[in-house]
């Protein structure tokens, strides 16, 4: 089975963050333009559009395009609601996260070769993650506990049944 891919409206910028880390191919408007119909080529091909705007929602459907609707949702509500339906771990996959800058897959490095990194990140770590095209290096930091317990939070959510999504 092939990783999510999705297009994400300007309104939901937390969420193409959240969803690159958890592994997802995510475009969102910094790359593809501004206007709708940017947004609904992407989805033709081939990704699901994610859209917290009611008119483009119904446009992408009556289109048959695959688009999902999320109404006002913190990132926590829009994970568990788009794990419902879509194929989103709500977990962690390192050798899966993308860049959540630029989208691209990350190399994992041996702290030894890396450059530019804080000498005490060096020092408490073995690994750490390079962007492949923007070159920003990411490492299991204090703000990793923070994202675990946001995905923990998104599954208790899930299974509590949030209910804001239409597709």
């Amino acid at each position: 089975m092939r990783d999510p891919a999705f297009v994400v409206d300007a309104m939901l910028g937390k969420l193409v963050k959240w969803l690159r880390i958890l592994g997802c191919d995510v475009l969102s408007v910094s790359e593809l333009g501004d206007s709708d119909e940017d947004l609904l080529r992407a989805a033709r091909a081939g990704r699901t559009l994610i859209t917290s705007d009611q008119s483009l929602f119904q446009r992408a459907w009556r289109e048959g395009i695959r688009a999902r609707y999320i109404a006002g949702a913190d990132v926590i509500d829009a994970l568990a609601l788009l794990s419902k339906t879509e194929p989103i771990p709500l977990r962690i996959d390192t050798s899966k996260t993308r860049c959540p800058e630029c989208n691209t897959e990350l190399i994992e490095l041996p702290v030894e070769k890396a450059h530019g990194v804080p000498k005490e990140v060096l020092r408490k770590h073995l690994w750490i993650y390079l962007c492949k095209s923007c070159k920003k290096t990411y490492w299991l930091g204090s703000h990793y506990l923070k994202m675990l317990r946001v995905l923990i939070q998104a599954k208790k959510r899930r299974s509590t049944g949030v209910n804001n999504l239409n597709s």
